[in-house]
């Protein structure tokens, strides 16, 4: 049986031990009945990992635990891969974080494009948006916790789609059907032999897609328009199954 795995902040660790509260202590002592002698593995969310063992449960719900050494778990996808994802309607962002954390997803950037109906700027709304990426940045933990991965994918702040630029070096690859689904260039076409050392970025559009200005001024910066194929996926789709296309490609899945 494999060990639970908890993802805590670098200062909760020191002197060789490690220090959890909260809701994380809660679940451990709670929901997962954990006691004194119990093992687990902490992650940093930089990489690294330890076994540890509970020595002690404090009064008021906290467990302090030893680290007994570094944890081999399975290494982080050689290739970065950011997600930029025009935020969709409802809650179906919160299925694109949790999905891409688990295929192995890098970064995501939530993005405002033309035709998304979620406006998160300026006023109240900033607020909102406020809350969103916090929320989406617990999800993306928990997935992390769940999937095994050894780091967080980082949420970025809602960003408009004027304001993304690929990253030097980087491919930047936009999904975009045009008129006629399934003609453009394939996503495996645009994918070099050599896998990308700066990384790739993969924007999605909305669910009323992206208007061609849009489109044009991104392949203005460098980026490249490519097609998943014949089939019109969901927004809230998209981004998972590209992400894990461009991942095992380079090997990095299946």
């Amino acid at each position: 049986m494999s060990l639970h795995r908890v993802f805590v902040d670098p200062g909760d660790i020191s002197g060789g031990m490690v220090r959890l509260e909260g809701a994380c202590a809660r679940h451990m002592t709670r929901v997962l009945r954990m006691a004194e002698g119990d093992e687990f593995v902490v992650l940093d969310g930089a990489g690294n990992s330890w076994k540890a063992v509970i020595r002690e449960m404090e009064h008021g719900g906290s467990v302090r635990a030893a680290l007994m050494g570094e944890s081999h778990e399975w290494p982080e996808p050689s290739c970065g891969v950011t997600l930029y994802q025009s935020l969709p309607k409802g809650d179906k962002m919160d299925l694109v974080v949790q999905k891409c954390t688990e295929v192995g997803v890098r970064s995501i950037v939530p993005v405002l494009s033309a035709r998304s109906v979620v406006r998160l700027e300026g006023g109240r709304h900033a607020t909102r948006a406020a809350a969103r990426v916090e929320r989406w940045r617990r999800i993306a933990r928990e997935a992390a916790e769940q999937s095994g991965r050894r780091v967080i994918p980082w949420i970025e702040e809602v960003t408009p789609l004027e304001s993304c630029h690929p990253s030097p070096g980087s491919l930047f690859l936009v999904l975009w059907e045009d008129e006629s689904p399934g003609s453009g260039r394939r996503l495996r076409d645009a994918l070099p032999r050599e896998r990308c050392a700066a990384g790739v970025s993969i924007l999605v559009g909305p669910e009323g897609g992206l208007t061609a200005d849009e489109v044009r001024l991104l392949v203005s910066r460098g980026a490249v328009t490519v097609s998943l194929g014949p089939r019109i996926l969901r927004t809230e789709t998209a981004g998972p199954i590209a992400s894990a296309l461009v991942l095992h490609h380079w090997g990095d899945l299946g």
